[in-house]
């Protein structure tokens, strides 16, 4: 039924291939004497000297196609830089669309340039460097097969300008900022891939083919580049912060209600304590052009925004954050398998580095050369968390506060024959009488169209022994297994996924990311895809998926089933519809649900997008007591607004309902909603100020005082930009609770805790 609905719509067209010769993206890499001064204008001499880089090729939606404008890249070097400038021809400047936001905090309805340095040549792992019209910047790693990861930062320089034609952006990347092998003449590969923020065309220099298995080895390379500077720039992010905190104090009291009594702890007073300072520094040592040394004493992590608040009614399973601190941003990449944190539907993953919760001091190192990676890592959490498992119901997490933990993660890969790689890792901690450790081998293996992949892990763990505290510490040993498998298949109009993994009873990760053991999983996917390239409609894309989830060695527990289809629209606009069958097994009683679950999102305007997650129908009820199947949905919507270009606001809610059958009272409901709002005064200072409310009831929690939970948050945060990874930070974060009847009247909110700091970072290289 979907697919000669979407074979009706398609209305299929042929796009006219428009392809290079391969010699035409070989080029030798015209060396300079003169440097650019960054103003959007390309009337620097450097620029006449440059290679030029024309006939830029349509690859999304069109695949192989002429672009909508013409663009040209300019590209050039000397022994301490690569040059970059592209100017992107308009014929209708007021379509295009270039807002001012903080550096990688905005951008993805904006016209951009991004270009893609494979400076191994090896077509596994490219730095890319992205620049608005307004030359604000985000840059990254890109793997094959993976995702592009904006979390690392790198120092190099760039500017923009609107004009009449169309818009122009120059960019100076210091070659201290690469990595790159000890070769003299060197060739690297090179990728040029403009944006159209209207209606999401990407026009690249190389030609970029729709469906091709190996995205990066779509690529030119520029020859001839000799007399690098040797000199290793060495770099120093010394901070001082200062701080005060502010905290309530709570008591411990008993209640007398329907005839029982229930411990609580009534909030008391709030104290400030007294105002502190704290020094510490990163630092960064190429001790050679492809052996990088990372170290830090003492992070401060003040500045990064807070996590957002997650629904936590009707829960099951650890909830997990996303990674956003800068020392375990740079470089994560060599430290974590194929199988990312963000794998969807996969059982977990084996570094998790968010398991690290409190570092004080760490040490990193990262080398690539003649195609082996190695990293190794060491940190000392001073606030480590444990994991533990309820067989496959339920899991969670203690933070250890009275311990102090030495973690250590390793990880070796050696990049085999075109594209593919083998890798063992190791991962290990220890405190007080506690150990745990992982040893780990992944590979990929490409043929075609096709990759085979797989890892394997074994884990030794003893758990610390502190009954009293928490009875699930008990300080038995245990050791387990985990074991997964993928084919997968991509194309231009048909792709699949298969894949199978579980984990043993007793495999513990504490430095991973598991949300069950003593699973096993099966899953497929099928996609078939067409592109209609008409005056509404980019794509279509239809498809089901299955999941089976079994007890290890045993029968079944879970299963889903999912019919899915996709469109894309103009002007940036999308939307999926997925029905959903699924079964659970909760507390050994299988639970059956029906609903369906809906993505959509749009940019329709420069000053305006929407997007967001709906899921109604069938939902199963986490009740000990009476698991069971119910009704309700999961909503989770987002609007952003843009009235002037250097202004933003973005509104986020949520809202997670669940009842016995509609129209029945509520078993539990979780709203949260979320503001942040920004204003640039200039593209180096800005002002980020950040609301949340949420609140959260539970009726199947026992004790009424903690059945609803409402808090509230706040956050402002000032930044300015004194030079390339230098800032000023200025901040005030402040959080409060609504406390019920009778330990305090029901219409009181308390403020809980609160922090006042300033930062000031500087880099130093040299």
């Amino acid at each position: 039924m979907i697919l000669p609905l979407a074979i009706a719509l398609s209305a299929l067209v042929h796009d006219s291939a428009v392809t290079k010769s391969p010699d035409s993206l070989r080029l030798v890499l015209p060396r300079t004497a003169h440097r650019p001064v960054l103003d959007g204008v390309l009337d620097d001499a450097v620029w006449k000297d440059a290679a030029q880089l024309r006939d830029f090729i349509q690859g999304e939606p069109k695949n192989q196609a002429p672009p909508l404008q013409p663009s040209i890249g300019y590209v050039a070097y000397d022994s301490e830089y690569f040059y970059f400038a592209f100017r992107a021809y308009e014929r209708e400047p007021s379509a295009i669309r270039s807002t001012i936001f903080p550096r990688e905090r905005g951008g993805e309805a904006d016209d951009r340039v991004t270009i893609l340095l494979d400076t191994f040549l090896d077509r596994r792992r490219v730095f890319e460097f992205m620049s608005t019209p307004k030359g604000i910047q985000a840059d990254g790693i890109k793997l094959e097969g993976q995702p592009g990861d904006r979390s690392p930062d790198f120092v190099w320089y760039s500017a923009g300008r609107v004009d009449d034609e169309g818009w122009v952006v120059e960019m100076m990347i210091p070659w201290a900022s690469l990595r790159f092998p000890a070769r003299d003449p060197l060739s690297i590969g090179f990728n040029a891939v403009r944006v159209y923020g209207r209606n999401g065309e990407k026009d690249s220099w190389a030609p970029r083919r729709k469906g091709n298995p190996c995205d990066l080895c779509q690529e030119g390379v520029f020859t001839g580049i000799t007399g690098i500077s040797t000199r290793r720039a060495i770099d120093l992010y010394p901070y001082v912060a200062a701080s005060q905190l502010g905290a309530r104090s709570f008591g411990r009291d008993s209640v007398f209600r329907d005839e029982r009594y229930y411990g609580s702890q009534p909030p008391l007073g709030f104290s400030r304590a007294s105002p502190r300072v704290a020094l510490g520094a990163d630092l960064r040592i190429p001790l050679t052009s492809a052996l990088v040394l990372n170290a830090t004493l003492n992070p401060d992590f003040s500045q990064v925004e807070a996590d957002d608040d997650q629904i936590r009614t009707n829960q099951r399973f650890t909830l997990f954050q996303s990674e956003r601190r800068p020392f375990f941003l740079e470089g994560r990449d060599a430290f974590e398998s194929g199988y990312s944190d963000e794998d969807r539907g996969s059982l977990g993953s084996i570094f998790y580095s968010r398991a690290i919760v409190d570092p004080d001091a760490g040490l990193r190192a990262v080398s690539k050369q003649n195609g082996l990676t190695l990293a190794g890592m060491y940190a000392r959490d001073h606030s480590p968390a444990h994991f533990y498992y309820q067989g496959y119901e339920s899991s969670g997490f203690l933070p250890l506060e009275q311990f102090q933990a030495d973690v250590v993660a390793a990880r070796a890969r050696k990049d085999l024959l075109a594209d593919s790689y083998a890798a063992v890792s190791v991962l290990g901690r220890r405190l007080s009488d506690a150990s745990n450790t992982v040893l780990s081998s992944d590979f990929s293996l490409r043929r075609g169209q096709i990759i085979f992949s797989g890892e394997g892990a074994g884990s030794s763990d003893r758990s610390p022994f502190a009954p009293l505290q928490n009875k699930r510490l008990d300080g038995v040993s245990r050791s387990g297994r985990f074991y997964r498998a993928k084919v997968s298949r991509s194309g231009h109009s048909f792709g699949y996924n298969l894949s199978a993994g579980g984990t043993d009873s007793l495999f513990r990760d504490q430095l991973g990311r598991f949300a069950r053991v003593g699973v096993e999983q099966f899953s497929g996917r099928i996609d078939f895809t067409q592109y209609p390239n008409n005056k509404i409609l980019q794509r279509i894309e239809e498809g089901v998926s299955a999941k089976r989830v079994n007890r290890f060695r045993g029968g079944l527990l879970d299963f889903e089933i999912n019919p899915r289809m996709s469109f894309q629209f103009q002007r940036q606009t999308s939307l999926t519809l997925v029905p959903r069958l699924q079964r659970a097994t909760l507390f050994e009683r299988p639970v059956d649900a029906a609903g369906t679950f809906m993505d959509f999102k749009s940019e329709p305007a420069r000053r305006f997008g929407f997007g967001g997650t709906l899921y109604i129908g069938g939902r199963e009820i986490v009740d000990p007591s009476n698991p069971r199947a119910g009704k309700g949905y999961v909503a989770n919507l987002r609007a952003t607004l843009r009235p002037v270009q250097q202004a933003s606001i973005e509104l986020r809610g949520q809202r997670s309902t669940h009842v016995d059958h509609w129209g029945d009272p509520l078993l539990d409901d979780a709203r949260i909603l979320r503001m942040q709002g920004t204003y640039q005064f200039a593209r180096a200072m800005g002002l980020r100020i950040i609301a949340e409310h949420s609140n959260q009831f539970s009726s199947l929690v026992s004790n009424p005082l903690y059945r609803r939970t409402v808090r509230n948050a706040f956050s402002g945060l000032f930044s300015y930009e004194l030079g390339p990874a230098s800032f000023l930070y200025v901040g005030y974060n402040e959080g409060e609770q609504e406390f019920y009847a009778p330990v305090v009247r029901m219409d009181q909110s308390l403020k809980t805790g609160s922090q006042l700091f300033m930062k000031l970072s500087y880099l130093f290289r040299r």
